[in-house]
C-alpha cells in the first residue's frame, strides 16, 4: 500500500469534467475552480502548459460576448455549448439554452473570475500544492511527461511560495488496471497509465471508469480542510436543496419524515419472520438471471442487495410465458428487426413482440423527443441488445450455477396451458445450451397454488406485484415478500456498483 500524501490544496487541471468528478469521489477537492467544467479545444501547443498559463496570469479578455460562438449541442440538454475564438476555450455547462447568450453572459463571467481568483488566493496561502490532470480517451491527443514538466515549471515559477507536485493519470489501451504502469520522478510527478475506459454499452468514447481514477487518487493523496464556515455552510444547503429537489418535497421537514418512515419500515423488514425464515433455507447462485415479464424482478433484486447484473431480459415486458419462448427460440431476431417507439417510453421488437426500454426517460413539460434523439436511441439499443444476448448465453452455459427468474401474473396462472408453457420454456432454454441451472417462478400468493412443480423449479409468492406505474417504488406491492424471495435466492457474490441499475452491464 502506497503511503499517503498530505497536501494543502488540490486541484484539477483537466482536460476535462472527469478530472474533477473523479477528485470530488475520492473526497480531494472541496471547492470548484476555474478549470473543473469547462475543455480545450487547441489546434496546437501543449494544452496542459496553456491551462498553467492561464492560472499564472488570469482570463484577460476572455470573457467578451463578441468572441463567443455557438457550437452543435446534443439534442436534450438543458445547456447551449460555446467556444471562444481567441483562446479556443469550450464552455460546456454554462450557458442556459432557455436564456439568450447576452443576458446569462455576465452571471457566467463572474463565476470563472470568481473561481480563478479563489484558485489563485489559496495557492498563495498554500506551501504544498497538487494539481491533476487526467487525460480523456478518444477526446484529445496525449499529454506528455515533458507538457507536465513544463506546467509544473510555470506554476513553480508564478507562485514561488507553494511547492508544486503534479499527478497525471494517462490513457494506455488495453492495459488492465492490475497491470497499471506506475513512475514516481524525482521533479515530484506521479505517472500512472493504463486503460480506463468505460466500455459499457452506449457510453461515449471519452466515458471513463471514474471509481477506478478516483481509487488511485485516493490511496496516494490528502487534503487539509481548507473551507471557510461561510463556504461549508453554502454547500450543505446546495446538497440539502438537490435532496428536497430528487425528492419531490419541498421542505427539509418534509424531507426528514420521508426518511423516517423509509427507516423505520427497513426496520420492520429486518424483522420479519418470513425473512429469519429465508435466511435459514438460503440457496446461491452464480447468476441470477430475470426473464421478465416486467422489470419488477430485477428491480426488486437490485433493491434487495444493492447491485444487478443486468442480462437480455432484466428490463424486458411480455404479454405472456409464449411470448418469451418465442424470443428465447429466435434469439438472434430480438430487437435485430423492427423497432416501434411506443407512447409509454418503450420500444417494441416487431419480430418478438417484447417490449424493452432505451435510455430516453419521460419528462413532465419536455417536448416528445425528436427523430434525430429517436434514431441515436434506436442505434444505442440495438448494440445494448447485441452485447447481452451473448452476455445471456454465457450466463446460461458457464460453470456457474445460474438461477431464472419469471414473474407469473395472474392470468397466465389461471390459464389452462399453464404446464405446456412452461414446460416450453424449460425446453427453450435447454435449447440454447443451457447447463446447471433451476428455474424460479413468482406468483401473487392468491394463485400461486395453481402453478404446476417439477425438478428444478422453485415456486415462491408474493402478496401482491406492483402496479404497472410503480415498479421503480419500493413500498408498493409485497417489499417484505420480495425481500424475503431474494434473501432465501441469493448471489454467490455482492458486487459493489456505482451505475445506474437499469443500464448496468
Amino acid at each position: 500500500m502506497p503511503s499517503v500524501k498530505k497536501y494543502d490544496l488540490i486541484f484539477g487541471m483537466g482536460r476535462a469534467c472527469a478530472c474533477s468528478q473523479a477528485l470530488r469521489r475520492a473526497g480531494l477537492q472541496l471547492l470548484s475552480f476555474p478549470w473543473d467544467w469547462i475543455a480545450l479545444d487547441r489546434p496546437s501547443g501543449p494544452d496542459v502548459l496553456f491551462r498553467a498559463s492561464t492560472i499564472c496570469e488570469g482570463f484577460h479578455d476572455w470573457f467578451s460576448p463578441a468572441d463567443l460562438v455557438a457550437q452543435p449541442t446534443p439534442d436534450g440538454s438543458s445547456k447551449t455549448i460555446y467556444a471562444s475564438r481567441s483562446t479556443h476555450v469550450v464552455y460546456i455547462h454554462d450557458f442556459p439554452k432557455a436564456v439568450a447568450m447576452e443576458k446569462a453572459f455576465p452571471e457566467v463571467k463572474a463565476k470563472y473570475e470568481r473561481r480563478l481568483e479563489r484558485l489563485r488566493q489559496m495557492i498563495g496561502a498554500s506551501k504544498k500544492v497538487l494539481a491533476v490532470c487526467i487525460d480523456m480517451p478518444g477526446l484529445c491527443a496525449p499529454t506528455s511527461l515533458d507538457d507536465i514538466r513544463a506546467a509544473r515549471e510555470r506554476l513553480s515559477r508564478h507562485f514561488t511560495n507553494a511547492s508544486f507536485d503534479f499527478a497525471f493519470i494517462s490513457y494506455e489501451k488495453g492495459v488492465p488496471f492490475a497491470e497499471r504502469r506506475v513512475e514516481t520522478t524525482t521533479d515530484g510527478i506521479l505517472h500512472v497509465a493504463f486503460d480506463y475506459k468505460d466500455y459499457t454499452p452506449g457510453r461515449a468514447d471519452h466515458a471513463v471508469e471514474l471509481d477506478r481514477l478516483a481509487e488511485i487518487l485516493r490511496e496516494r493523496f490528502a487534503v487539509r480542510e481548507y473551507r471557510t464556515r461561510a463556504e461549508i455552510a453554502a454547500q450543505k444547503r446546495r446538497m440539502r436543496q438537490a435532496k428536497m429537489r430528487e425528492a419531490g418535497v419541498e421542505t427539509m421537514f418534509q424531507y426528514r419524515m420521508r426518511h423516517l418512515r423509509r427507516h423505520w419500515a427497513k426496520l420492520a423488514l429486518a424483522a420479519s419472520p418470513r425473512l429469519a425464515w429465508a435466511r435459514l433455507r438460503q440457496k446461491k447462485f452464480g447468476h441470477v438471471v430475470a426473464l421478465g415479464s416486467s422489470c419488477e424482478p430485477a428491480y426488486r433484486f437490485w433493491w434487495r442487495w444493492g447491485f444487478v447484473e443486468s442480462s437480455l431480459f432484466s428490463w424486458t415486458g411480455c404479454d405472456d410465458l409464449a411470448m418469451l419462448v418465442g424470443a428465447l427460440r429466435n434469439l438472434d431476431s430480438f430487437c435485430a428487426g423492427e423497432l416501434e417507439f411506443m407512447p409509454v417510453y418503450l420500444w417494441k421488437c416487431g419480430n418478438t413482440g417484447m417490449r424493452i426500454h432505451g435510455r430516453i426517460k419521460k419528462i413532465p413539460g419536455q417536448p416528445p423527443p425528436t427523430e434525430e434523439i429517436l434514431a441515436a436511441d434506436r442505434a444505442d439499443l440495438v448494440g445494448r441488445v447485441g452485447y447481452l444476448r451473448q452476455k445471456f448465453i454465457r450466463q446460461a452455459t458457464d460453470d456457474e450455477s445460474t438461477l431464472f427468474v419469471y414473474r407469473l401474473t395472474v392470468d397466465e396462472c389461471t390459464r389452462p396451458d399453464l404446464a405446456a408453457n412452461l414446460d416450453a420454456l424449460e425446453d427453450a432454454l435447454r435449447a440454447l445450451g443451457a447447463r446447471n441451472w433451476k428455474l424460479l417462478l413468482i406468483a401473487e400468493r392468491r394463485v400461486a397454488a395453481l402453478v404446476p412443480g417439477g425438478e428444478g423449479r422453485f415456486i415462491r409468492s408474493v402478496r401482491a406485484f406492483n402496479p404497472t406505474n410503480g415498479v421503480t417504488r419500493p413500498e408498493l406491492g409485497d417489499p417484505v415478500g420480495w425481500k424475503a424471495v431474494f434473501t432465501e435466492f441469493a448471489p454467490e457474490k455482492v458486487v459493489k456498483s456505482a451505475k445506474r441499475f437499469k443500464f448496468e452491464s
